[in-house]
């Protein structure tokens, strides 16, 4: 099993809701759940609006456009590579 946090959408909100950003890694990490937070590594509150990944959400401001959902799957992949690598490391000592 593993965890990866919700997206932001950026219809009509002016804030997030605080177990986006902080309750549900805490609680899935405390039950021994890797947890991948996608809304911190696409920028957090600011990351649909004005970050580095704006450009590619969608028209709906819900959702990401195809590049933007495939640039998340790169994230994703070279994400779980570093951290094997890294218990493969840590592993050894």
């Amino acid at each position: 099993w593993h965890v990866i946090t919700p997206l932001r959408s950026i219809l009509r909100r002016k804030r997030d809701k605080p177990y986006l950003s902080e309750c549900i890694p805490a609680l899935m990490s405390q039950a021994g759940f890797p947890v991948w937070n996608v809304f911190d590594r696409m920028g957090g509150f600011r990351g649909m609006q004005t970050g580095p990944y704006a450009q590619l959400v969608g028209r709906d401001k819900v959702h990401y456009t195809q590049q933007g959902y495939e640039q998340q799957g790169f994230m994703f992949v070279s994400d779980f590579i570093d951290a094997y690598n890294n218990y493969k490391a840590n592993k050894r000592k």
